[in-house]
């Protein structure tokens, strides 16, 4: 259980949320597609960084962890920091997770909304998932996460290039 913490503390999650955060914990993630399999894979790295025993697979909080991870690799500013956490969060907010604090926590919402997450079953265009798009290019349930995460990316951040050098032609 003290791994289980570890990742609540990883995530700001302590006090408010740990009845949410038990039920991603306790729910196993299934690669629907293909290259969700690299997500847990990514688990395994966690589990390995908290020395977890990786035997089992993981589950859906681990890979939204792993998600906002990869999101903040694409995102990092260093005059934000590291907000791995604020991505996370994104992510439970885009997915209406973040409305069941432990005070007003619906156990059979919560599992229907975390269903939705692992069986595909939001809208084509990730609406109900962790990446809703205003422009989908295509059905987001047919889309990796790490996929996803980029069109969400792309569509709802821009980049500061202001100290980027600029090449001249000679």
């Amino acid at each position: 259980m003290s791994y289980f913490y570890d990742l609540v503390n990883f995530v700001d999650g302590a006090g408010a949320y740990e009845d949410v955060l038990q039920a991603l914990f306790s729910t196993p993630f299934e690669a629907k597609v293909l290259k969700d399999e690299n997500r847990l894979k990514d688990c395994r790295y966690l589990r390995d960084k908290f020395g977890w025993p990786t035997i089992n697979p993981g589950n859906c909080l681990e890979v939204l962890i792993v998600v906002a991870r990869d999101m903040e690799d694409i995102l990092y500013d260093d005059k934000h920091g590291n907000r791995t956490v604020e991505w996370f969060w994104l992510m439970m907010e885009n997915m209406g997770l973040t409305q069941y604090t432990n005070a007003n926590y619906d156990e059979d919402a919560v599992n229907d909304i975390i269903d939705m997450f692992v069986q595909r079953k939001y809208k084509t265009n990730g609406e109900g998932g962790p990446f809703p798009l205003r422009r989908p290019p295509n059905n987001q349930r047919r889309v990796d996460l790490f996929m996803q995460m980029n069109y969400y990316v792309n569509e709802n951040f821009t980049y500061e290039y202001n100290d980027l050098e600029e090449f001249e032609d000679e």
